[in-house]
């Protein structure tokens, strides 16, 4: 134990600045960890994607739209987000000028054009990038138009014949119909590596201040 010229426990008045700083730090590594997983992780959270489209996925119309519009949860990178429709055959149908509704003061809608188009089954392929944090949200949908067959997943494998063995023949059923789905790229939040090392930084602190804590409780008078 160390006295200073005037008498005072120098050892003592030491030991309460640092616990008092250790607390400071606590509280501060705590509330930058909530900031961070409050500006990092809600946004994250915030694009469901599409949210509704003319026409709709799956809907069979009599003639063939002039247009195909979607709507979004979120304001659209105008350069950056694509809106093709394709026929059965995987060829681009429309006229190539899928682009952001400029006239949507959200700027949360897409738009694309459409020829007069034969009966068929139509493929809606978009890719949206949103402004406010650059997520990348992706997917597709299908429409009919006039009596077109829905789309049917067989598969239908022949094999040669062998010179000395019967023909062999491999057969798989056709499966039912599925409905279309919504293909939609998902990302690894970037605040989980942030999170962690925030967490072990708080665990440290309340080790080192239980530990001092502890020895407080044991020497009262700094012996």
């Amino acid at each position: 134990m160390r006295y200073d010229y005037w008498g005072t426990n120098t050892t003592a008045d030491w030991s309460e600045k640092v616990m008092r700083g250790l607390r400071k730090a606590l509280w501060s590594s705590i509330c930058l960890s909530l900031m961070l997983i409050l500006t990092t992780f809600t946004p994250a959270l915030a694009h469901e994607g599409l949210i509704r489209s003319a026409p709709a996925a799956d809907e069979r119309l009599a003639e063939a739209p002039s247009q195909v519009t979607l709507w979004f949860d979120g304001e659209l990178v105008t350069q950056k987000s694509t809106l093709k429709v394709f026929d059965a055959d995987g060829q681009q149908v429309d006229a190539g000028d899928g682009h952001v509704d400029l006239n949507d003061p959200d700027h949360a809608s897409m738009i694309v054009t459409l020829p007069p188009l034969p009966e068929g089954i139509y493929t809606v392929k978009w890719r949206v990038v949103y402004i406010e944090d650059g997520d990348v949200v992706e997917g597709k949908f299908d429409f009919i138009v006039g009596n077109a067959t829905p789309r049917i997943k067989s598969t239908l494998t022949i094999a040669p014949p062998a010179e000395s063995t019967p023909p062999i023949t491999s057969l798989t059923p056709a499966t039912s119909p599925t409905p279309a789905t919504s293909n939609i790229e998902e990302s690894t939040p970037g605040w989980l590596p942030i999170g962690m090392v925030a967490g072990v930084a708080i665990v440290v602190i309340l080790i080192v201040l239980s530990l001092m804590s502890s020895r407080k409780t044991r020497h009262p008078n700094g012996d």
